[in-house]
């Protein structure tokens, strides 16, 4: 994989580079492309990989659906970087999707006024989820639980 990836950067590096007003929907369509062949933990890793710069250019193609599984599977300082270039409109619309897991998650790197909204977005069931997680310390298991429990 790892020689993909170094093809699929240089890819990336070169078709953003090349990019003008005229073939910035075709630039669109590469990249969609290209992340639509990894998994959400090799994209995490190739977007990781990307000069900062790039990594921004490129965060703006991705769909939100795509962009929050990418989060999920960042490490924490490259995930913030991409947080903070957001505007409030993406975050509001990446907010929109997230259940209580995903959000306890991203809690830590969300702003703080918008971690209330995600608070409140979410329905009964996943806020007593986030709040019953929370109640567990950051070091402890409790806290990362999955709620998807299947009782037979």
């Amino acid at each position: 994989m790892s020689e993909d990836v170094k093809e699929l950067i240089e890819d990336i590096v070169e078709a953003l580079d090349t990019a003008d007003s005229q073939n910035l929907e075709s630039v669109e369509k590469k990249l969609l492309l290209h992340f639509s062949d990894y998994t959400s933990d090799e994209s995490a890793l190739v977007m990781e990989a990307l000069p900062y710069e790039t990594r921004l250019r490129v965060w703006k193609y991705l769909p939100v659906t795509k962009q929050k599984d990418i989060l999920l599977e960042m490490h924490a300082d490259a995930r913030e970087s991409l947080i903070d270039g957001m505007s409030s409109d993406e975050l509001v619309e990446l907010i929109g999707i997230l259940d209580a897991e995903d959000l306890i998650e991203l809690w830590d790197e969300l702003p703080e006024s918008l971690g209330e909204y995600a608070l409140v977005s979410l329905d009964d069931k996943q806020r007593k989820y986030f709040d019953q997680a929370f109640s567990y310390h950051e070091e402890q298991i409790g806290r990362y639980i999955n709620f998807d429990v299947l009782s037979l």
